[in-house]
């Protein structure tokens, strides 16, 4: 089984990174919400860098922030270390409608 777009024995091609952090964000937004159905996510090439566009219900803002901010920082932060793996600049930005 292959999770956030690892390549499996006899697959063909690698997706691309953003591919890969934008799964990563919409399964860890999932899990923190009550209504992952809600959960959507894009990304959007800004000044040279990947901004993932997270969306989530407006009542489960809070969860995903955390507090002080802390969860969505540390999503951040695994999102910028994978980037940087593959040499890009990734970010995550928590859009509210």
């Amino acid at each position: 089984m292959a999770l956030f777009g690892q390549v499996t024995a006899g697959a063909a091609t690698k997706p691309s990174t953003t591919a890969c952090m934008d799964e990563f964000v919409e399964f860890v937004a999932r899990g923190l919400v009550d209504d992952p159905e809600s959960v959507s996510v894009t990304t959007v090439e800004r000044g040279g860098m990947s901004v993932i566009e997270l969306r989530v219900a407006p009542a489960d803002v809070g969860k995903v922030i955390g507090r002080r901010g802390t969860t969505i920082q540390a999503v951040r932060s695994l999102v910028q270390v994978g980037g940087a793996k593959a040499g890009r600049r990734c970010t995550v930005d928590l859009v509210e409608d």
